[in-house]
C-alpha cells in the first residue's frame, strides 16, 4: 500500500469513529427523552394542568360528563369539575372507541373501580401503575398487544380483574404481586402457560381460563386452595397435575373441550363439587373414585367415548342433571335407578335398544329423558 493512501484511510477511520460516537449519543438522548416522558406522568397533584389535559382528551373522544346511564344502571363518563374529578372513585368508560389513555389518567388516584371494557386500547400508559387504590378493574374486549406491562403488579389492592378477550399471549412475572385478587377472568386469550408467580394468588376464589391455548397446568395450580370456581373449557389439556387434587374447595369445575385421555384417582378428592363438565374429551372410562363426588347435582359427560360407568357412579344420588350424549354405552347401568333425584338425563347418540329405553323410563319415572 502506498503512503499516499494513508491520509485517506485515516480520514475514513475518523469518519467511522465520529458516526459511532454520534449514534451512541443519539441512543443516550433517546433513552433520556424516554425517561423524561415517563417522568412526566408523575406530575405533582398541585399541578392542575393534568386536569385540562384529561378534559381535552375526553372532549376529543366524545366522552360525556358524569351522568346516569340507564343501560348500565350506574353513572358513566368523566366529570368536568375539579371537585368531582379529585374525588372520583368509580369510572365507567365502556365502548367509547378509545385507542389510548393520556399520561394524566394516572392522576385519578382515588379510583377504586374502573371499567374500560370494549374499547380499542393497544397499550396502557406507565402512569396507570399509580392507580393503586383500584379494587376492581375491567379491560375486557381491548387489544393489549399480546402482553401486559410489569407495572400491572403495582395494583396490589385489586380484588377483581377482568382481562377477557384482550389478545394476551403471556402474563408478566409481576402478576403474582396481585395477591388480593379473589376473582380473575382471563378467558378468550391466547395464553399457552402461566408464570410461576401465579401460584402466589392464593386468595383467588374464581378463575376463568376458558378459550385459551393451555397444553398443561403447572404443579403450583394446587396452591390456589381457595378456588371455588375454575373454568378451563376449550384448552388443549391432556392431563391434570397431581396437585390438582388439593383444590378441595371447588364447587364448579369446567374441563370440557380438552384432550384429556383419562382422569386420575385424585379427582375423587374434589368432594365439594356440585357442577362438573367433562364433555368432549377422550376419557373412555372413569376412575372408581368418581363415586366420591356425592355433592354433584350437574354432570356433563357428553362425547367422552365412555363404554361403561363405574359401579361407584350409583353413589351420585344428588344428581339432578346428567348428560351422557354421544358415547358408546350399550347397556344401562344397573344402578341407574338409584339416581332418583334426576330430572334431566340425556342418552342420545349411544347404542341402546328401544327395549333398554323402556327399561330406563320405568326406573326413572320422574325424569325427562332424551334418547
Amino acid at each position: 500500500m502506498s503512503d499516499k493512501n494513508l491520509p485517506q484511510i485515516h480520514k475514513q477511520n475518523g469518519l467511522a469513529k465520529t458516526i459511532a460516537r454520534s449514534n451512541k449519543m443519539l441512543a443516550v438522548t433517546q433513552r433520556i427523552l424516554q425517561e423524561a416522558k415517563q417522568n412526566q406522568t408523575l406530575v405533582s397533584i398541585d399541578d392542575e394542568s393534568w386536569m385540562q389535559e384529561l378534559w381535552d382528551w375526553a372532549d376529543e373522544n366524545k366522552i360525556c360528563d358524569l351522568e346516569w346511564n340507564i343501560t348500565y344502571g350506574r353513572f358513566c363518563g368523566l366529570p368536568r369539575t375539579r371537585e368531582k374529578l379529585l374525588t372520583l372513585t368509580d369510572l365507567i368508560l365502556i365502548d367509547n372507541h378509545l385507542i389510548e389513555l393520556p399520561a394524566s389518567f394516572g392522576q385519578l388516584t382515588n379510583l377504586t373501580s374502573l371499567s374500560l371494557k370494549d374499547n380499542h386500547l393497544l397499550i396502557l400508559p406507565v402512569s396507570f401503575g399509580q392507580l393503586t387504590n383500584l379494587t376492581s378493574l375491567s379491560l375486557r374486549g381491548n387489544q393489549l398487544i399480546t402482553e401486559l406491562h410489569e407495572f400491572i403488579g403495582k395494583l396490589t389492592n385489586l380484588t377483581s380483574l377482568d382481562l377477557g378477550d384482550t389478545y394476551l399471549t403471556e402474563l408478566p412475572k409481576s402478576f403474582g404481586q396481585l395477591t388480593n385478587l379473589t376473582s380473575l377472568n382471563l378467558e378468550d386469550n391466547q395464553l399457552t402457560g402461566l408464570p410461576e408467580s401465579f401460584g402466589q394468588l392464593t386468595n383467588l376464589s374464581s378463575l376463568n381460563l376458558k378459550d385459551n391455548h393451555l397444553t398443561g397446568l403447572p404443579e403450583f395450580i394446587g396452591q390456589l386452595t381457595n378456588l371455588t370456581s375454575l373454568d378451563l373449557y376449550n384448552n388443549h389439556l391432556t392431563e391434570l397435575p397431581e396437585s390438582f387434587g388439593q383444590l378441595t374447595n371447588l364447587t364448579s369445575l369446567d374441563l370440557g373441550e380438552n384432550n384429556l385421555t383419562g382422569l386420575p384417582e385424585f379427582i375423587g378428592q374434589l368432594t365439594n363439587l356440585t357442577s362438573l363438565n367433562l364433555e368432549d374429551n377422550h376419557l373412555t372410562e372413569l376412575p372408581e373414585s368418581f363415586g366420591q363426588l356425592t355433592n354433584l347435582t350437574s354432570l356433563d359427560l357428553g362425547d367422552t367415548h365412555l363404554t361403561e360407568l363405574p359401579e361407584s357412579f350409583g353413589q351420585l344420588t344428588n344428581l339432578s342433571s346428567l348428560n351422557l350424549h354421544n358415547n358408546h354405552l350399550t347397556e344401562p347401568p344397573e344402578f341407574i335407578g338409584k339416581l332418583t333425584n334426576l330430572t334431566s338425563l340425556t342418552l342420545s347418540g349411544n347404542h341402546l335398544t328401544q327395549e333398554k329405553h323402556e327399561s330406563i323410563k320405568r326406573l326413572l319415572p320422574n325424569c325427562k329423558i332424551w334418547f
